[in-house]
């Protein structure tokens, strides 16, 4: 039950995410005049072995109300958008802003990794959505370097994804295959939730 609960909460905390940045790529993820935007450092990957590097980089870190953590970084190009969540809950205490150097897997006991993908934008009436979405079946991400001082995070990731692709005719679902991910120094606003 209680490894469900973690794992529903980052799959719908991943959604969202992706909600928002299909809504709006460049808003701001805002809580009490914090936001997530503007961050600096590296985010790049292998997308079906193209190499792809970020245009920008966003990152958050919130503090849930039993002590686990949510971190989401999200690298935008104009034409692609990933976003890597990491749910840590070996925080003891309750102000704790720090992500834990260790491995997060898709569908990991008490810590686990959540990846969505987007990419190709369409014109719809007067805006425009993401031609290709989806979530990770598989995957995992390692933070190898945490400040949590200075709030700079570094890792690696690698997942696929399954992907439903919208086009004038039809609905398809494929998969996409992200290899060699690394954010590198990537500066992140914490959050802590008030109870």
């Amino acid at each position: 039950m209680y490894k469900g609960v973690y794992l529903l909460r980052a799959s719908l905390l991943s959604g969202l995410l992706l909600i928002l940045i299909v809504s709006c790529r460049k808003t701001a993820i805002s809580s009490n005049n914090t936001t997530a935007t503007g961050s600096s450092g590296e985010f790049s990957a292998s997308v079906a072995g193209t190499s792809w590097t970020a245009d920008s980089v966003s990152a958050i870190l919130i503090q849930g109300e039993h002590r686990d953590k949510l971190l989401t970084i999200t690298g935008y190009t104009s034409n692609r958008v990933i976003t890597v969540s990491l749910l840590d809950t070996t925080s003891t205490t309750s102000a704790d802003s720090s992500i834990s150097v260790m491995q997060y897997l898709v569908g990991g006991w008490r810590t686990a990794a959540g990846f969505a993908y987007a990419s190709d934008k369409l014109a719809f009436r007067s805006d425009s959505v993401w031609k290709t979405v989806g979530t990770a079946r598989s995957g995992q991400a390692t933070v190898t370097a945490n400040d949590a001082a200075g709030k700079l995070v570094t890792g690696t990731f690698n997942f696929t994804a399954k992907v439903l692709t919208i086009d004038s005719t039809s609905v398809k679902v494929d998969s996409v295959v992200v290899t060699n991910g690394v954010f590198n120094n990537v500066s992140y606003v914490y959050k802590a939730r008030h109870h």
